[in-house]
């Protein structure tokens, strides 16, 4: 048994650890931004040659400030650019929604509220649809999940207990002093 000053030792650095890894990452909203062409009879794209029915898909954060750069490759066409959150291919007033576009390309922000997964859509064209999706939380640091750095900290954290553990249990207590026979 390890005496109680080693438990103690032991006890922080676990709860230590713990505390380090599990505790949320600061949620901070980032400011994605996206370019998008459309065309009545060909979808949404990336780019005016990439026009495809569905659009391209968009991943964005709950609370982000998304910036949409709109353009209309059909001249004279009417577009309008929305979020279907009931996917009733109508816009909502509680759906975001673009002004009306044409071939003349707009800057648009909005700011992503409601967390799920969505159809974008042109009101003038509702069949015309991408899918948008609003994840919860905030963007992984550099692009890694959080949940994999977790999972490798609860690893290392493991497996440095274990060798402490190791360590102070193979440790010889100090021998006392036979007592002399006289």
């Amino acid at each position: 048994m390890l005496p109680s000053n080693t438990r103690l030792l032991v006890a922080s650095v676990v709860l230590g650890l713990s505390v380090c890894l599990l505790s949320p990452a600061p949620v901070s909203a980032g400011s994605p931004s996206f370019t998008l062409f459309t065309s009545v009879n060909d979808g949404w794209g990336s780019t005016n040659t990439s026009l495809n029915n569905p659009g391209p898909p968009l991943l964005v954060y709950q609370g982000d400030n998304v910036t949409l750069a709109l353009n209309g490759t059909d001249s004279g066409r009417n577009h309008n650019w929305f979020i279907d959150y009931d996917n009733d291919s109508r816009d909502d007033a509680n759906e975001p929604n673009s002004p009306t576009f044409q071939d003349t390309a707009i800057s648009w922000n909005f700011t992503a509220s409601v967390n799920g997964t969505y159809f974008y859509r042109d009101r003038f064209n509702p069949t015309n649809a991408g899918q948008i999706e609003v994840r919860a939380g905030s963007p992984p640091p550099g692009g890694i999940d959080n949940s994999v750095l977790i999972a490798i900290g609860a690893v290392v954290a493991f497996v440095a207990v274990v060798a402490l553990l190791f360590w102070l249990m193979r440790k010889k207590p100090a021998s006392k002093p036979k007592p002399e026979n006289k």
